[in-house]
């Protein structure tokens, strides 16, 4: 086998995982959420390869470790005799097969504590130390919470030196959830019982450093304690090692640091990389949303489908196109209007229409057809304007009983007065489109409303205030209007939250829906809590299909979270207090409402207004809730954007897990390269 340091770079360098990870040194991760795992594997090799003798060539002429080992042991003797050093207990010997591996020419194997002095930390009481640091006061270390990302952070000093850590002593974690990770002491420091100062004796500080790193994975697997994890001194002073004569130690040290550069390199490459990435698809994504007309959105589309393979490679890319076709479709701009929806033509009926342009602009004509004439203005084959401003959308349509009336008021539609009402009925979402208008089923919906409050099926709802300009984040296609989420809504109702069992309910029994169950993008039954058998069910709160159940309380990023229950979800699950139920009228599709409630329109407006005090709970009203501002289109329109949505998310969920097979065969071919070189003898 060649040098696999250099032979397989670019495994080392193209094996990322989708989460942060951390190295031996180094960050090993990048903006992108990206763990550059082959990085970290290549840190790990250039490790063990450094402790096996397998970095550097071996000199015969250097002095055997074996002779080292008789000098330090002598340095002992002196240091204890003269009280600087404890006596330390005896070392077991080494059996013959403990020795997991042959080692170079002039190597010994032995225990680490031959090498070293270890100081267990002591604890200070509280009145030991303070937050202000007074003259000749030390740092005082508590744990690996205060290592900082390359030296220690002290935020405490003392008097007391009870336990003291030199300068140049390595900080190892003995105690806590970060056994094993290391640091190296700046100044006298005293340190708590957490830590145990490693002090090397005559050999290489650094070269120490290297052989405590590499036995991390053997002291995690020597913990123990629950509630505390720790390892003991013996833990640490037993641990076999293979030290090297003094020389080649300096040799190793400096080829580490050679090399864990070049891993800096690497690593600071492929994050400018992956940030260049990154920011080329946000500024390909936001030039979608934000394309001023069709032929703009064409452009940016065409570009972005040119280099799709390129383009979402990674998981936040994929996250990130999700998001845009989310709002390319609550803004209108992911489905075109249907002209299948056109009215089909009739004996003596005739037609007044009229179609918004790529430039704004508004064509009016007549025709007994409209199918056919949408057909031929699209194609370039109706009229002198049309050619040259291609039309996008048939933006209104009137019918008339005979060709006279209809010639009538396709002059008045051409007047100015004619051009004016129709731009602001356009605006107001008044006109008659492909399918009926959001507008008239907002009047359909309030009807409905009207008739339940009558006949005491529903209780009247409080007046939402009126919808300002303010509010209105972007400008809407013809036929669609703004709304609240209430206007849409039958009812809205919070559910009961009893005091539980832990355990989720067993078969059909009676349960009560947690937070979880509606914050992930699908419903998620099994998410609940049995109701206890003292207890009587309230049917009342019982989740049917259909419903609309949306979280008042969670954290900032799952606040506000909606689902739709699916036609076969199961029966005996009620809605908690920290849910909110809303119905709504048959006339609106709540796949749609619940995809505007997940775009970043209604992301926005739940961050600016949930309460709380901190991101760990946030929590909104179900008057907020009811306020939100939607863009509502027609309803024929409303079934094809989600199930246009669906389609394209899907797409994005076959790239994502294409995205996680290449990454697990890279991984995997960064872990065999790993361990096939330290095998090799």
């Amino acid at each position: 086998m060649g040098d696999p340091i250099t032979e397989y770079m670019d495994v080392w360098t193209s094996a990322q995982v989708p989460k942060k990870t951390n190295g031996g040194r180094g960050r090993s991760s990048n903006g992108n959420g990206q763990g550059i795992y082959g990085i970290k594997k290549l840190r790990e090799l250039i490790l063990e390869l450094a402790v096996r003798g397998r970095l550097v060539p071996q000199d015969p002429r250097d002095e055997p470790a074996g002779v080292l080992l008789e000098k330090i042991a002598e340095e002992k003797k002196r240091l204890v005799k003269e009280g600087k050093i404890k006596r330390q207990k005896a070392l077991p010997e080494i059996g013959e097969e403990e020795k997991s591996v042959d080692i170079p020419s002039g190597w010994s194997y032995t225990r680490l504590g031959s090498l070293i002095n270890l100081v267990s930390g002591q604890h200070l009481k509280p009145q030991e130390y303070s937050e202000n640091k007074e003259k000749d006061m030390v740092p005082y270390l508590t744990g690996p919470a205060e290592f900082g990302d390359k030296s220690p952070c002290p935020t405490r000093y003392t008097f007391e030196k009870r336990a003291i850590a030199l300068k140049g002593n390595i900080l190892l974690t003995c105690k806590g959830s970060g056994v094993g990770k290391v640091n190296i002491a700046q100044m006298e420091t005293a340190i708590s019982r957490q830590l145990m100062a490693i002090q090397p004796l005559i050999v290489d500080q650094e070269y120490v450093l290297l052989l405590v790193q590499s036995l991390n994975s053997i002291l995690r697997e020597r913990i123990v304690g629950i509630a505390i994890p720790g390892i003991s001194r013996e833990d640490v002073t037993e641990a076999i090692v293979k030290i090297s004569p003094l020389p080649e130690q300096h040799r190793i040290v400096a080829k580490v640091d050679e090399l864990m550069a070049l891993c800096d390199q690497l690593e600071q490459q492929q994050i400018d990389n992956n940030d260049t990435h990154q920011t080329l698809v946000e500024t390909l994504l936001t030039a979608l949303t934000s394309a001023a007309d069709p032929k703009e959105f064409a452009d940016t589309w065409q570009r972005i489908a040119d280099h799709f393979d390129i383009l979402f490679t990674t998981e936040q890319s994929i996250d990130q196109l999700k998001q845009t076709i989310l709002q390319l479709a609550v803004m209108g701009k992911l489905v075109p209007q249907d002209p299948n929806d056109l009215p089909a033509p009739q004996a003596g009926k005739f037609f007044v229409y009229a179609l918004e342009c790529e430039d704004k602009s508004i064509y009016v004509g007549q025709t007994k057809d409209v199918l056919k004439r949408w057909k031929e203005h699209a194609t370039g084959k109706g009229a002198d304007w049309t050619r040259q401003h291609p039309p996008v959308r048939l933006v209104h349509w009137e019918e008339y009983s005979s060709r006279e009336e209809a010639s009538k008021r396709e002059k008045e539609l051409k007047t100015g007065f004619g051009r004016k009402w129709l731009k602001r009925e356009l605006a107001a979402g008044r006109t008659r489109q492909a399918g009926e208008p959001a507008g008239v089923l907002l009047k359909k919906i309030a009807e409905e409303k009207k008739r339940l409050v009558k006949e005491g099926k529903i209780k009247k709802q409080k007046a939402l205030p009126e919808i300002g300009d303010d509010e209105k984040p972007f400008e809407l296609p013809g036929g669609w209007n703004w709304c609240r989420l209430d206007d849409l809504a039958l009812n809205s109702e919070a559910g009961w939250s009893p005091k539980c069992k832990s355990l989720p309910r067993q078969g059909n029994d009676w349960g009560v829906l947690k937070v979880s169950a509606v914050s992930w993008g699908h419903f998620k039954p099994d998410e609940n809590k049995a109701l206890p058998s003292h207890l009587k069910p309230k049917p009342e709160y019982e989740v049917m299909p259909g419903d609309f159940l949306i979280s008042r309380a969670n954290t900032s990023e799952l606040v506000a979270r909606a689902v739709v229950v699916p036609s076969d979800a199961p029966k005996h699950l009620m809605l908690s207090d920290k849910t909110i139920r809303f119905v709504f009228s048959s006339l609106v599709n709540a796949e749609f409402i619940c995809l505007y409630n997940s775009s970043q329109f209604s992301r926005e407006y739940y961050s600016k207004v949930a309460g709380g005090t901190s991101s760990s709970m946030k929590n909104v009203s179900r008057e907020q809730i009811r306020s939100l501002l939607v863009a509502l289109p027609p309803r024929i329109e409303q079934n094809h954007i989600v199930s246009k949505v669906f389609e394209l998310l899907a797409i994005c969920d076959v790239l994502k897990m294409g995205l996680y097979e290449n990454q697990t065969t890279q991984i995997q071919l960064a872990d065999a390269i790993v361990e096939k070189a330290v095998k090799v003898q």
